[in-house]
C-alpha cells in the first residue's frame, strides 16, 4: 500500500504463496484490502495493520484468480479465475457463498451491481455476463456488439482476447465492456447500445467510472490511460508515458 502524497510506501502484506498477486481491491469503507494470485487463495487484510482478517478455506479456485472485488456493501468478495468460475465469499470469515459455473473459458474481470444482487463478469470465451444473486442464473449475454437476454442465441466477439474487462455505474443501470480496442456502453434498463469509444490501439484491460458516472478511465495493452467524457464520447486525457512491455493491466481511482 502506497500514501499517494508522499509516494512512500506505507505497509506491506506477506501471505500469498506461488508466484505473486494478480488482484486487490480495497472494501468500501477502506479498512480492508482484498487480494488474489496465482496460489488461487482469496485474502482479506486489514487496511491499517496488514494482518490477515479471513482467507478462502474450502471450494478454493483451481487456477490463479485474475480478479476480486468487495460488493458495495462491503458483507461479500467475488473472484473470477482460470478455472471459469465466478466465486462469492463471505468478507468476514472467508467462507464460500457460492460457486458460479457458466463461461467456456478463462473469466478476467467482474463487476458488482450497487444492490448486491447481480454480478458482471468478463471472459475470453467472447462474453460478458450478468448474474442473479443469489439465484445465480444468466440475467444477459453479450456476444459480439450486442447485449442479449441468455435465452437467446448470441453472435461471438470478433477477436483475440475475447472480453476481458466489464464495469457497473454506480447506478447499475449501464454495463461498460471491451470490444477488443473499443469501450462499449450498454444501457440495461432499455436493453440497447449507447455508444461505443474508440481511441485505443490495442485491447482494453481495465475500465473504471467515476465522477458521478459522468467520466470513465480505461487501461490498455497499447501502454496508455485514457479518461473519457461519457456524455461527449471522447478522450479528454491521455497519459501514454508507459513504454513497452510495461502493458497497463489496471487502472483504479
Amino acid at each position: 500500500v502506497w500514501d499517494v502524497a508522499s509516494q512512500k510506501k506505507t505497509l506491506e502484506y506477506t501471505g500469498h504463496r506461488s508466484f505473486g498477486v494478480l488482484a486487490v481491491s480495497f472494501s468500501p469503507d477502506g479498512q480492508r484490502i482484498a487480494s488474489g494470485g496465482f496460489d488461487s487463495l482469496v485474502r482479506i487484510w486489514n487496511a491499517e495493520n496488514g494482518s490477515e482478517v479471513a482467507v478462502s478455506s474450502r471450494d478454493v479456485h483451481d487456477e490463479r484468480i485474475h480478479d476480486v472485488e468487495f460488493s458495495r456493501d462491503g458483507k461479500m468478495v467475488g473472484s473470477v479465475s482460470g478455472d471459469r468460475t465466478l466465486r462469492i465469499w463471505d468478507s468476514s470469515n472467508g467462507g464460500i457463498i457460492d460457486v458460479i459455473k457458466g463461461h467456456a473459458s478463462y473469466v478476467w474481470s467482474l463487476s458488482f451491481h450497487p444492490d448486491g444482487r447481480s454480478v458482471a463478469t468478463a471472459s475470453a470465451d467472447g462474453t460478458a455476463k450478468i448474474w442473479d444473486i443469489p439465484v445465480y442464473k444468466v440475467g444477459f449475454s453479450s456476444k459480439g456488439s450486442s447485449l442479449r437476454r441468455h435465452n437467446r442465441e448470441c453472435l461471438w466477439v470478433k477477436g483475440i482476447n475475447g472480453v476481458r474487462t466489464v464495469a457497473l455505474n454506480k447506478e447499475g443501470t449501464i454495463l461498460a465492456y471491451n470490444l477488443n480496442h473499443q469501450i462499449v456502453l450498454w444501457d440495461l434498463v432499455n436493453d440497447r447500445e449507447l455508444s461505443k469509444l474508440s481511441g485505443h490501439s490495442n485491447g482494453v484491460t481495465s475500465i473504471l467510472f467515476f465522477d458521478n458516472d459522468r467520466k470513465i478511465a480505461t487501461s490498455s495493452m497499447d501502454n496508455s490511460v485514457k479518461i473519457w467524457d461519457v456524455a461527449k464520447e471522447r478522450p479528454i486525457l491521455s497519459l501514454d508515458s508507459h513504454t513497452d512491455p510495461n502493458v497497463v493491466l489496471a487502472i483504479n481511482y
